[in-house]
C-alpha cells in the first residue's frame, strides 16, 4: 500500500509539471531578468517566459498573480527571488501598459500584494529599432510601440506622416493613431515632411494636416520622446509632433525643427512648432520646445473683385515671420509645458497687389488689395479662452494651466521644471541645460 500511495505521488507531480499548474510547474527562466519596468513583445517571433525579480516580501509559494485586471493561478512558478511567467500566458495579454502584482501563500507585510507599483510591463507589437521600423507604423495605427535606441531618418527622403485628416470628422476614411507610442527617453530625429511631395495622394488631404502623427486619436499616447531637427512643410494644420491631438502627448521635447505652412490667413491656420491644434479631449502636459520656429511661408487669400461678385483666389509670398512656439490653438488641456521666447515680432504688411485680369471673365478689370503678413506678435499658442479667439471652432473652451515662453537662461534653470513638478523619474533635470529624458523601461 505504501509503495502504491509513492507511486500515486509521484504522478500526480508528474502530471501536475506537464499542465503547467501555478508553482508547481519549474518553468525555464528567460535570458534576462527584470529588475524593473518591463517590455514584453508580442508575436510569434517571442518564444522565451518572462522572469522578473522580485523582492522578498513573502514566503511560501507564490499563490496567484495579477496582470492588469486579469487574476492567474499557473503558467508560472517561482523560485530563488524570481518569477517566471510561460510566454503561452503572456502572448494572451493585449497590448498596452499593465501592472504586475504578485500574491504569496503567506506575506510578510500587511500587504499581500509584493510588487505593488513597483513593476509595469508595456505589452507591445513591436520594439522599434531602426528607421524604417519606425516608418512602418502607419501601417498599424493601433499597435503599441517603443524605442530601443535613437531612431535617425535622415535615409528617408520623405516621410509619411502616420494616419490621416480631412478635416471631416465624420470622414470614414480618417485614420487615426489610438495606440501607445513609448519614446523610452530616446530621440527620433531628421524626419523631413513636405506636403508637396503628399499632393497627389488622397491619403493626406493634401498636406492640411500633418506631422509625424496626422491626428492622435482619443485613445492614443505619445510620450516620453525627444523629437530633433523635424521639417514639417504644410498647408495649415502641422506641428513637429503632430498636426491635430485628441489623445495625450506626455514628457517630450522638440529641438531644432521647423514647421511651416502656406496659408494666408496666418494664426489661424495653426502652424506651430509642438503641436498644430489640441482637440476638446486633448491633453499634452510637461513638455518643453527650444531652438525652433513655426512661420508662415505665403500662401491664398479669398477676395472680391470690384463688381463685388466675382471671387478669386489670390496669391502671394510672406515673409518668414515667427510665429507659435509650441501650440496652434487648444480646445483641450495643455498644462506645465514651456517654449523658448525668441522675442517679439512687430506686426508688418506686405506691398499692395494690383490683378489686371482674371482668368475665366469676359472683360479684364483691376483690384488692388493691400495684405498683412500672416504673423502679429510671438505666441506660446491661443487658447478659445482668450478674449479674442479667433474664428473657427468653439469659443471659451480649453486651458493652458502653468504654460510659459521663458528666456534662454529661464530654459536652462533647473528650478523652472523642479516649480512644474516634471517627474524626476523621468527626466534629468540641472542647471545649465535642457532637461533631458531617462529610460523608462528595461529592454
Amino acid at each position: 500500500m505504501k509503495k502504491l500511495f509513492t507511486i500515486l505521488a509521484a504522478l500526480a507531480v508528474f502530471c501536475c509539471i506537464l499542465a503547467g499548474c501555478g508553482q508547481g510547474a519549474a518553468l525555464e527562466q528567460g535570458s534576462k531578468v527584470y529588475d524593473g519596468n518591463a517590455v514584453f513583445e508580442l508575436g510569434e517571433a517571442n518564444t522565451e517566459n518572462f522572469s522578473v525579480s522580485i523582492p522578498e516580501k513573502g514566503t511560501g509559494s507564490v499563490e496567484r498573480i495579477v496582470i492588469g485586471s486579469k487574476n492567474y493561478t499557473e503558467d508560472f512558478s517561482y523560485s530563488g527571488g524570481v518569477l517566471t511567467i510561460a510566454n503561452s500566458l503572456m502572448q494572451t495579454v493585449s497590448s498596452g501598459e499593465r501592472q504586475l502584482r504578485v500574491y504569496f501563500e503567506k506575506e510578510n507585510d500587511a500587504d499581500r500584494d509584493v510588487l505593488d507599483d513597483s513593476c509595469k510591463i508595456l505589452f507591445v507589437d513591436k520594439v522599434i529599432r531602426t528607421a524604417q521600423e519606425f516608418q512602418q507604423i502607419g501601417e498599424d495605427l493601433n499597435g503599441s510601440y517603443i524605442l530601443a535606441n535613437d531612431i535617425d531618418c535622415s535615409s528617408i527622403q520623405s516621410f509619411k506622416p502616420f494616419g490621416r485628416n480631412s478635416g471631416d470628422a465624420l470622414d470614414q476614411n480618417n485614420r487615426f493613431f489610438h495606440g501607445v507610442f513609448e519614446g523610452n527617453g530616446y530621440t527620433v530625429s531628421n524626419i523631413n515632411i513636405d506636403y508637396r511631395d503628399l499632393e497627389d495622394d488622397p491619403y493626406y488631404n493634401q498636406g492640411q494636416v500633418l506631422g509625424i502623427f496626422t491626428n492622435i486619436g482619443t485613445a492614443g499616447i505619445v510620450r516620453n520622446t525627444t523629437f530633433k531637427n523635424i521639417r514639417v512643410d504644410s498647408r495649415t494644420i502641422a506641428g513637429a509632433i503632430c498636426g491635430n491631438n485628441e489623445g495625450r502627448i506626455q514628457n517630450c521635447a522638440v529641438l531644432d525643427s521647423y514647421v511651416t505652412q502656406d496659408c494666408g490667413f496666418g494664426v489661424t491656420c495653426n502652424a506651430a512648432v509642438a503641436v498644430g491644434i489640441n482637440a476638446g479631449g486633448g491633453i499634452i502636459e510637461n513638455c518643453y520646445a527650444a531652438d525652433s520656429a513655426a512661420i508662415n511661408r505665403g500662401g491664398w487669400v479669398l477676395v472680391k473683385a470690384e463688381d463685388g461678385v466675382t471671387d478669386m483666389y489670390m496669391t502671394f509670398t510672406a515673409n518668414t515671420i515667427y510665429q507659435l512656439a509650441f501650440c496652434g490653438k487648444t480646445w483641450g488641456l495643455i498644462q506645465n509645458c514651456f517654449a523658448l521666447d525668441h522675442g517679439v515680432v512687430q506686426p508688418e504688411y506686405m506691398e499692395e497687389k494690383i490683378v489686371s485680369s482674371i482668368e475665366g471673365t469676359e472683360e479684364p478689370f483691376e483690384i488692388t488689395e493691400r495684405l498683412p503678413l500672416a504673423s502679429d506678435l510671438e505666441f506660446f499658442g491661443f487658447s478659445r479662452l482668450d478674449d479674442d479667439p479667433n474664428e473657427g471652432g468653439d469659443a471659451f473652451t480649453g486651458r493652458m494651466v502653468n504654460c510659459q515662453m521663458l528666456s534662454f537662461a529661464e530654459m536652462k534653470t533647473a528650478q523652472t521644471y523642479i516649480d512644474a513638478k516634471f517627474d524626476t523619474a523621468v527626466w534629468n533635470i540641472a542647471d545649465g541645460a535642457y532637461p533631458t529624458l531617462k529610460r523608462v523601461f528595461e529592454i
